[in-house]
Formats: structure tokens, sequence, C-alpha cells
């Protein structure tokens, strides 16, 4: 009964919305360089004809999902100062470029319903 009781006490610490909007923004941003990464990397090592590609290639998928994962889940701690760093750089770049799209793709909607 004393474990329950224990147990029942213990809260998850909240995390605020804007917290978890900043940490999905930077994990967007980290999986996008985890992946211009692994892509770099296999244009590296396919350059060197002595080492078996298929070996030592770097799924540039594998760095995305764990660029992003990592990424999100350092960026999820409000404690913390690398998430505070890894939410106002990738996570302000990539908010920043979506909000370009996001206004690109609403002026050209705006354009095709003024034609007659």
């Amino acid at each position: 009964q004393v474990a329950k009781d224990n147990a029942a006490s213990i809260t998850k610490p909240t995390i605020s919305r804007q917290t978890q909007y900043d940490a999905i923004a930077a994990a967007t941003a980290g999986a996008a360089l985890g992946a211009f990464t692994g892509a770099a990397i296999d244009v590296a090592l396919s350059q060197d004809l002595s080492l078996d590609f298929d070996q030592y290639g770097v799924p540039p998928a594998l760095l995305a999902t764990v660029f992003g994962a990592a990424t999100y889940v350092v960026a999820l701690d409000e404690n913390s100062r690398l998430g505070s760093v890894l939410r106002g750089t990738l996570g302000g770049a990539s908010k920043g470029i979506f909000g370009l799209l996001k206004g690109k793709i609403e002026s050209d909607v705006d354009d095709v319903k003024r034609i007659p």
C-alpha cells in the first residue's frame, strides 16, 4: 500500500506547450541535419573505391532518426542550457523556414482565388 501511495504522489513535470512546440521544431531541423550529414558521409565514402561501400555506408535515414530523436529529447528539458540553445537555434531556424513556406503557400492560394 505504501508503494502505491508513493507512486501516486510522484507527478511528471509539466512541460509548457511552447517548449513542446519549440522542441518539435528543433527535432525537425535536427532530422534534416542528420539526413544531410548521412548523405554527405555516403558521398565521401563512395569516393574511396577501396572501401566496401555497402559495409561502411551510413544511411541518411538512420542519422536523421538519431539526430531528430536526440534533439527532441534534449530540447524538451526546460532547465537545460543545451535544450535552450537547441530550441533557440534549430527550433528558431525551423520555425522561420516553415513560416516562410506557409506565407508563400497562402500567397499562392490567394492568387489562385483571384483568378476569374
